[in-house]
């Protein structure tokens, strides 16, 4: 599986190297704000799976990032019921 953080090294703030299961893949982010890879199956499809990686590794990292310092949904609950009663 290519979504392994392992396989995926970014070289700057736009570019990836991804080693895929048949070679190694430069995946950027494009002024449009979408991942683009020089594969084949990218160039026939418009899609492959080394940019969805990209993709969904840099989404983890935004989520995780915007959640820092916000209360974890257990410990909202808690705040509420003490604040209730």
């Amino acid at each position: 599986m290519i979504s392994k953080s392992s396989r995926i090294t970014r070289i700057d703030h736009s570019t990836f190297q991804v080693v895929g299961d048949h070679g190694i893949y430069i995946v950027i982010r494009g002024v449009d704000g979408l991942f683009h890879c020089g594969c084949q199956g990218f160039l026939t499809r418009g899609f492959c799976s080394h940019a969805l990686a990209v993709n969904l590794l840099e989404e983890r990292r935004r989520s995780r990032h915007r959640d820092v310092g916000r209360p974890r949904v257990e410990e909202e609950s808690q705040e509420e019921t003490k604040t209730d009663g």
